[in-house]
């Protein structure tokens, strides 16, 4: 996920660091938060280690209800595959997979199944989606079933691309770029679509929303988005099929001051719904569905050296508290090398304490 940034040149932001944001740049006034502070969350995701895989997760139950966060996001064994077009399983081996997790954690009970397409990618939209359709109603039933709360949409690409137009798009030479946008979102709305049938709570997070698909952007953002990047079209698609049950991933790991994330907040519930970026990608008729029932999340990066400063355990318990009341429900930190799921793997202490000061001055019980 890191690899989004690793490409920014590292900036300074023009901002002191620091959780009260005073001398800030004003912003218009964005919808108030789903719910208080205090009864928002804090999740976990860890990557690039097995100590976030369901047989790890059950085998480190016991730790893991004792650490600061109200959820983790797992992997299973097909996540990075079963989405992709040549995937031949059913909802039986994908239940198999995440079943282990169906009542096993009592305190961080909040918890998802992370799937990507960066490796394996999806059908072509222009392409018949009734399998794939499948695909993604089997994922969901398999995770309803395993008591797990929603799903991780890991949209960035690794080593398969699907999102750039025209290069990543098998019919851009008869099809134009309004045509890929309008059909991206409508698989993105027959997707949710189905998946609501089946199960009515579902929550699904998309990790890069829909603001990479504009080429406007807040002052403080570290990085250039454009109309040509089709992945948000797809994700306002899910959006318009279930409003307020898809969350906006905030994947902007270089964020620390309540201003860049009440800025990102003011930028996704206003800007985004005005020229240059809407329409088209807010249609008018969906603007206020949009401002109303918008499910904003932020993701913060326990090792990022993008922003300024550089993360260490004090700047997360800051940037904790600074992010969490921009949130509608939840943020999640993101972890690849310092591992938190796993007793005596380098957390314990000052990093583990950091999430629980910030919990405590934000007025979060404990998980």
């Amino acid at each position: 996920m890191s690899g989004v940034i690793s490409t920014i040149c590292r900036l300074i932001l023009n901002e002191a660091f620091e959780s009260t944001a005073s001398g800030a740049p004003s912003v218009a006034t964005a919808p108030a938060p789903v719910i208080p502070t205090a009864q928002k969350k804090i999740l976990h995701w860890q990557t690039f280690s097995n100590s976030g895989s369901v047989s790890n997760v059950v085998a480190n139950r016991a730790y893991i209800d004792t650490l600061p966060f109200d959820g983790i996001v797992v992997k299973f064994q097909d996540y990075q595959d079963c989405l992709g077009p040549s995937y031949g399983g059913t909802y039986a081996t994908l239940y198999g997979q995440l079943s282990p997790m169906r009542n096993l954690l009592t305190h961080a009970t909040h918890n998802y199944a992370n799937v990507l397409t960066g490796n394996s990618g999806m059908v072509d939209p222009f392409d018949s989606w009734t399998t794939e359709t499948n695909r993604w109603v089997n994922l969901a039933m398999a995770c309803r079933d395993a008591g797990l709360e929603g799903i991780f949409f890991d949209n960035e690409e690794y080593n398969v691309h699907i999102w750039q137009y025209p290069g990543d798009c098998i019919y851009s030479g008869s099809r134009t770029l309004s045509q890929y946008q309008q059909q991206w979102r409508l698989r993105g709305r027959q997707i949710m679509a189905a998946i609501l049938g089946q199960w009515p709570t579902v929550k699904i997070l998309v990790t890069i929303d829909p603001s990479r698909s504009t080429s406007d952007k807040p002052a403080d953002a570290l990085f250039n988005g454009s109309p040509s990047w089709l992945g948000g079209f797809f994700a306002m698609g899910m959006f318009a099929a279930a409003p307020g049950h898809v969350i906006n991933g905030g994947e902007h790991y270089y964020s620390r001051t309540s201003a860049n994330f009440s800025n990102w907040l003011n930028f996704m519930v206003n800007t985004l719904t005005v020229p240059p970026s809407s329409p088209p990608l807010i249609p008018s008729s969906l603007k206020t569905t949009w401002q109303s029932k918008i499910n904003q999340s932020f993701g913060i990066y326990d090792q990022d050296t993008v922003g300024s400063p550089d993360m260490n355990y004090s700047v997360l318990q800051t940037t904790l508290v600074n992010s969490v009341p921009s949130a509608s429900q939840f943020v999640w930190n993101y972890s690849e090398n310092l591992d938190w799921l796993t007793p005596g793997a380098g957390s314990a202490g000052n990093w583990q304490n950091a999430v629980w000061n910030a919990r405590s001055q934000l007025g979060i019980p404990p998980p």
